[in-house]
């Protein structure tokens, strides 16, 4: 059992918590808080029932207010979307310079990813590969529609 204090003792020694030895308005004899007067399983217990009655009003209000936010959680998603337009052209440089300040970090990350992606990288490659194929086989048309022979 702790040792019986009352308050203006407790405040006088920057103490945080007391016990005084005798029950509070609801029975409870235990420790009180300096700064409330109430007693440690008073203070448990409203808490407990303040968080439950938080619960149920934040529930409540979502209810009420979902096409609100579900409003200015698309607001917010095009305002983030017109923001990195308006920015690209710094975000790409920033992005840039970040890159050649630190090349072997960016290759290693890279040849991490290529190792724990090979079904993506073997995909990417191939999609790269058609794409080189087909420009080639566009210029070559080109030429020949040209009369150049090669």
């Amino acid at each position: 059992m702790p040792e019986i204090i009352d308050r203006k003792m407790a405040i006088a020694l920057g103490m945080k918590r007391y016990f005084t030895g005798k029950p509070c308005c609801r029975g409870h004899v235990a420790e009180r808080i300096v700064s409330s007067s109430f007693c440690l399983d008073c203070d448990r217990e409203n808490r407990a029932l303040h968080r439950v009655s938080q619960r149920e009003y934040q529930r409540r209000w979502y209810l009420a207010n979902a096409e609100k936010i579900k409003e200015r959680s698309v607001s917010r998603i095009e305002y983030q979307r017109r923001w990195y337009l308006a920015n690209a052209e710094k975000i790409k440089e920033l992005s840039h310079t970040r890159y050649l300040n630190n090349p072997q970090k960016h290759a290693e990350r890279d040849r991490r990813w290529r190792q724990n992606n090979p079904e993506k990288n073997k995909a990417l490659r191939r999609k790269a590969n058609l794409k080189r194929y087909l420009k080639v086989k566009i210029a070559l048309k080109t030429l020949e529609t040209l009369g150049v022979k090669l």
